[in-house]
């Protein structure tokens, strides 16, 4: 906002230096916030993070959250917010500190170019993306390729269908997977997976949802179960035919009660 009699700012006065560093010599009165930013810098370069690396951070709305951001821009990493349901397989805040020895060490930095943070949604299936909303009223959401896919509503969250079938396919008995949303009463949706079978390989349902269950946030866990095909239906180009899925969880449903606990 200008004031009066003063000129409007514009791109020209924006100071091109390092954000994090520009933050912290504003705030030097704070000298024990600017140590902690510091000392988490120093952290997170201890753990191996170089210049331009992606640190996702899980965390509620909390201190230790504006911690990280300049931790992470004071370093040059770009810094992407992660949805605080999502617990598996991170660092701790406290362990930057404990891994901490010395001053950081700050990187060549180009303000212009170089990305300070990833302002995509956190994402309610807890993965970042990008999210649009369509007319047909189905939510959307945007992969790494640029490709539209829908979103599977259970409750008041979002599963990206994409997700559980990239961590199905890294179990070793599954060749092939197709996942959809399964309509239920009180959830919305519940997530089903197809699964296709290694030939010679032999799983329960059981086994997939418990594979599934160990590596993600409880709203992404497979409440629609799982059913054993002996193949996804795709196009010819390869993309899964969700459509003839939905299809059949939709005949699963009507035809047996589904959990959605």
């Amino acid at each position: 906002m200008a004031m009066s009699g003063h000129s409007k700012l514009t791109l020209d006065d924006i100071p091109v230096i390092n954000m994090g560093q520009f933050l912290l010599d504003r705030m030097k009165t704070f000298g024990d916030s600017v140590a902690i930013v510091e000392s988490a810098a120093s952290g997170l370069q201890a753990f191996g993070v170089q210049k331009n690396d992606v640190i996702c951070v899980v965390s509620p709305n909390h201190p230790d959250y504006l911690v990280a951001f300049y931790a992470t821009t004071l370093i040059a990493g770009t810094f992407q917010p992660v949805n605080p349901m999502y617990t598996k397989g991170y660092t701790s805040f406290r362990s930057l500190f404990d891994h901490s020895h010395g001053p950081y060490v700050s990187p060549d930095i180009d303000p212009k170019s170089d990305v300070a943070a990833l302002m995509s949604s956190s994402g309610t299936t807890g993965f970042p993306k990008a999210i649009v909303d369509v007319d047909s009223g189905r939510i959307m959401g945007v992969n790494e390729e640029g490709e539209i896919w829908e979103l599977i509503k259970y409750k008041a969250f979002q599963v990206a269908p994409a997700t559980l079938e990239d961590i199905l396919l890294r179990h070793d008995a599954i060749a092939d997977v197709g996942v959809v949303g399964m309509l239920d009463v009180d959830a919305g949706e519940l997530p089903r997976a197809y699964v296709v079978l290694k030939a010679g390989r032999t799983l329960t349902e059981q086994d997939v949802l418990t594979f599934v269950a160990d590596q993600v946030a409880p709203h992404m866990k497979l409440r629609g179960g799982v059913e054993f095909v002996q193949e996804i239906p795709r196009t010819a180009s390869g993309k899964i035919l969700r459509k003839s899925l939905r299809e059949r969880a939709r005949e699963f449903a009507a035809s047996k009660s589904p959990r959605s606990n």
